[in-house]
């Protein structure tokens, strides 16, 4: 069938690249087309600070010239673990319904893992800390919220047959009524403080440092967490170099102890209606549309929610519930990113706002066998 997987290393394998969703999606207007530069400022290499300690290969399938599938290869030496199989990541996969254009690019894939000395491969991953995760296995019916994870629904049956077998699921949770449900079962919800406790918005004025803070808690936070690796300071300030386009000072909260922050709660706008209507690209003048748009958006996601270990055990778990409840009240709808279900506390305070398990998205994993058969 003329197939030919080449690694992405001049204009034309980047241009491919950044093509073939338009190419998969074409017909679906459920699809976010995320924006192209981001996309490219994430893949360099010489800008994104997370590529001091991991290592990319982009592979791009062709048929008669035209590309039809996609994958990336990511080499992190903070995932792996002294006595375990040396693990790579694997992102950004798209592949138009063929299986022989999907076995191409993993096929290029396994052959570079094993040029790595590299046991299995793991994901999806994407190189960024702000980043969705896994491949959607439910609910196609619906569109994604932010930072939530959209594919095909042959995506799932399309890695089994190529010999992946799921590691892990994981689930959004959401609750498209949640205001009303605040007010009926808490009614008028005050934050407050509690003793040392109090709580504050994050303070614009002082951005890099407020962002300092966010990272240092939720690198204590989620140390103990599936598949987290400490996020360095210029690997936090890069990601959310964006950030404070989706979301406002009010959906920001910090729980303090003395003065000290050691819990906090991030919740973002749902853009994706507006980025939708950009198709992958942003000029002045649509910049412009999407921040007079965005004042009307009604909907959150709760990115994340950390409190520091020293700390999980006292009146900031509650505190930080009560943020949430009183962000709640003035939304339509409040979804989550993804929650692992060993998550306990995250998966408690979403109940508390009623919030319901919405979607499913799998991580799958793959051997890398000695002499390739995908």
């Amino acid at each position: 069938m003329s197939y030919r997987v080449e690694l992405v290393t001049d204009r034309r394998g980047w241009r491919d690249f950044f093509a073939l969703p338009f190419v998969v999606y074409r017909n679906d207007p459920l699809w976010v087309p995320p924006l192209e530069v981001d996309e490219r400022r994430t893949l360099d290499v010489s800008r994104n600070p997370y590529f001091r300690h991991a290592s990319l290969r982009l592979f791009v399938c062709r048929q008669w010239g035209q590309p039809v599938a996609r994958i990336v290869l990511i080499v992190d030496e903070r995932h792996q673990s002294e006595g375990s199989p040396k693990t790579a990541l694997f992102g950004l996969f798209e592949c138009v319904q063929d299986d022989e254009a999907a076995a191409g690019v993993v096929e290029a894939m396994l052959a570079e893992c094993r040029a790595q000395n590299v046991d299995a491969v793991e994901g999806p991953f994407n190189p960024n800390h702000y980043s969705p995760v896994g491949v959607q296995t439910n609910r196609f019916d619906v569109g994604p919220a932010f930072f939530e994870t959209y594919n095909p629904a042959y995506y799932p049956a399309l890695f089994e047959r190529l010999g992946f077998t799921v590691s892990k699921v994981l689930h959004t949770w959401r609750n498209d009524g949640v205001a009303d449900y605040v007010r009926q079962r808490y009614g008028t919800v005050t934050v407050g403080g509690n003793g040392h406790f109090s709580t504050r918005q994050v303070d614009r004025r002082h951005t890099a440092a407020e962002l300092e803070r966010l990272r240092s808690i939720f690198n204590d936070a989620f140390a103990n967490n599936w598949r987290f690796v400490p996020v360095s300071r210029e690997e936090y300030r890069f990601s959310a170099k964006g950030l404070f386009h989706v979301t406002r000072p009010e959906l920001v909260t910090f729980v303090e102890y003395d003065g000290e922050p050691v819990g906090a709660l991030l919740c973002v706008l749902d853009v994706n209606p507006l980025l939708r209507q950009l198709r992958g690209h942003i000029g002045p003048l649509s910049y412009l549309r999407f921040v007079r748009l965005r004042r009307q958006v009604r909907d959150l996601v709760v990115y994340a929610v950390g409190i520091s270990r020293a700390y999980q055990s006292t009146p900031a778990y509650e505190l930080l519930v009560r943020a949430m409840c009183a962000t709640a009240m003035h939304c339509r709808s409040l979804s989550t990113s993804w929650i692992s279900d060993d998550n306990r506390p995250a998966i408690g305070a979403a109940e508390r706002l009623g919030l319901e398990s919405y979607k499913d998205f799998a991580v799958y994993r793959k051997h890398v066998p000695e002499v390739c058969h995908a």
